[in-house]
């Protein structure tokens, strides 16, 4: 199983540590391919992140990646939390608002 949830934790905890393009890529694949036959697997469309996605390939390789279909999870606020902390780099103290934008060097080397 893909416990999207604390799939967030790992992707926040990337971003603190400087791994930028790992982080990118894992919440690249937390969303949804718009491939159809993606879509079809997992079984829900791509307006949120639900909770979990299936796994055990080997013992049930037909409902594997299927998703939990449960929206009331805190893996999207999470990823919202990842976005806006670690890709976007906003960062709000005392002093005011910071910004350390990373979302370019993720998306110039996402295509490379």
């Amino acid at each position: 199983m893909v416990y999207n949830h604390a799939a967030a934790f790992y992707i926040y905890g990337l971003y603190m540590k400087g791994q930028i393009e790992k982080a990118y890529k894992v919440i690249w694949e937390m969303i949804h391919d718009p491939d159809k036959a993606d879509l079809i697997q997992r079984g829900q469309l791509s307006v949120f992140i639900p909770n979990y996605y299936r796994g055990a390939f080997r013992q049930s390789p037909r409902t594997t990646g299927r998703s939990s279909q449960l929206f009331n999870t805190g893996a999207t606020p999470w990823l919202y939390q990842c976005h806006f902390d670690g890709l976007f780099g906003l960062k709000g103290d005392i002093d005011g608002l910071h910004i350390a934008l990373k979302l370019l060097h993720s998306l110039v080397n996402s295509f490379k």
